[in-house]
């Protein structure tokens, strides 16, 4: 994990949140390295309390994540998947306090 996530990780737990998701490409490719132009696809890093982060990408960048990302807990979605059903199953029922991204 880079000094740039773990400054996010020390800001979930000084706002008691449990929970953020990053989805603009631009503040992606700061955080992680990885650039990429979804389009209208999903694409998004998500940081919960003592987890690793995990980006969520469109499958036709798979191979471009894993090379360029430093997160190294890479999930991705087809165009047929519904990625927030993906992304639900990642937060689970726990998640109370969840800070969005919001421009």
């Amino acid at each position: 994990m880079n000094e740039k996530i773990t400054r996010l990780y020390d800001e979930l737990k000084s706002q008691s949140w449990d929970g953020m998701l990053v989805t603009d490409p631009k503040h992606i490719y700061y955080l992680t390295g990885f650039a990429s132009d979804p389009h209208e696809r999903f694409l998004g890093l998500v940081l919960l309390r003592d987890q690793e982060p995990e980006l969520i990408v469109p499958a036709l960048d798979a191979e471009a994540a894993q090379a360029a990302s430093s997160v190294t807990r890479i999930s991705t979605h087809t165009d047929t998947d519904n990625p927030y059903d993906l992304l639900r199953q990642r937060t689970g029922t726990g998640v109370k306090a969840f800070a969005l991204e919001k421009e």
